[in-house]
Parts: C-alpha cells; sequence; structure tokens
C-alpha cells in the first residue's frame, strides 16, 4: 500500500492483482470507513478497478453479511458489465449470502446465465450455486436449476460437479 496518504482507489490500482495477503491489507485499511461499500460500488464502471473492488465487496459481504438494500441493487445492476472473470466469480459468490430483490431477480438471473457458459470452470460452478440460491428464493428459476443441473450431470467438469455436491443438489 501506498501509505497513509493514500486513497482506496490508489491502493486497489496498485494491487497485483495476485496477492491475498496485500488486498486484505487494503481491506484492513478502509473497510470501517462508512462510505467504503460505496466507494467500491462507484470504481465498478472502471474494468482496472472491478477486480479489486468485488474482493474487497465479498470480503465485506463474508465479515457483514449484507450492503443494504441499495448497495446490493446497485451490485446487481452492475454485475453484468463486469469484464474481468474475477470480478465475475466474485459477485457470483456474493449472491447466495445476498437478499435478492424482486426488481433485481430478472437482472441476476440474467447475470448467472452468462457465467455457465464462461471458459472459467471455477466462474461456471460459482455460477451454477448463484442459480442454486436464485431457484430457492423464486420458484419461476426451479424448472431452469432443475434442466441445467441434470445436463451438468453428465456434461460438466469434476470440479463444477463437485461444487453442486456440496450445495446439496439432488443427483450429485
Amino acid at each position: 500500500m501506498s501509505g497513509r496518504r493514500s486513497s482506496l482507489e490508489r491502493d486497489i490500482r496498485d494491487w497485483d492483482g495476485k496477492s491475498a495477503d496485500a488486498i486484505q491489507m487494503v481491506y484492513d485499511a478502509y473497510s470501517e470507513s462508512s462510505d467504503f461499500v460505496d466507494q467500491l460500488i462507484s470504481m465498478l464502471v472502471s474494468v482496472d478497478l472491478q477486480d479489486g473492488a468485488t474482493w474487497l465487496i465479498k470480503r465485506y459481504v463474508e465479515e457483514h453479511g449484507r450492503l443494504g438494500a441499495a448497495r446490493e441493487r446497485a451490485l446487481y445492476r452492475s454485475a453484468s458489465s463486469l469484464e474481468p472473470w474475477g470480478a465475475r466469480l466474485h459477485v457470483l459468490q456474493c449472491i447466495p449470502h445476498l437478499p435478492i430483490p424482486k426488481a433485481s431477480i430478472d437482472t441476476v438471473g440474467e447475470f448467472v446465465r452468462d457465467n455457465l457458459d464462461s471458459q472459467k470452470t471455477f466462474v461456471r460452478a460459482w455460477a451454477y450455486g448463484a442459480l442454486h440460491a436464485l431457484a430457492e428464493r423464486d420458484a419461476r428459476f426451479e424448472d431452469e436449476a432443475r434442466r441445467r443441473f441434470e445436463k451438468a450431470r453428465v456434461s460438466e467438469s469434476a470440479s463444477v460437479r463437485a461444487r453442486l455436491r456440496r450445495l446439496g443438489v439432488e443427483g450429485f
């Protein structure tokens, strides 16, 4: 990190995109700020900040459990415009832990569907987890989830199937 005078944005830009310890130090330095999550959400428009900002949002969700309704809606609105696969992964990892307002359910569903076809196995695995969460919250997703899980049973990688097993999806 750049020291006491540094800004959250500068410290995210300085992060190498790999070191969990370094990004955790950023979290530790800024997470108590009252506008921490708001700053992170505003950074989601900058592709070069998306990985770091979403990692920090995910970490915040892990620690606090909620972002607040307005922030959650803003995160969901931003999700489909995220470019780096890591940023998409971080949001997918948040979905099972956050409420999904009725107004955001279709947006979240579209984002999840887009990531079920990702080239990155880890992203697909977490997209299936997010689909599972959607199906538990909204009956409109139950049939689709069931069909996709049946297809995944025969066509997906072992790591994706293992994720579905951990979720308790029937047949895995």
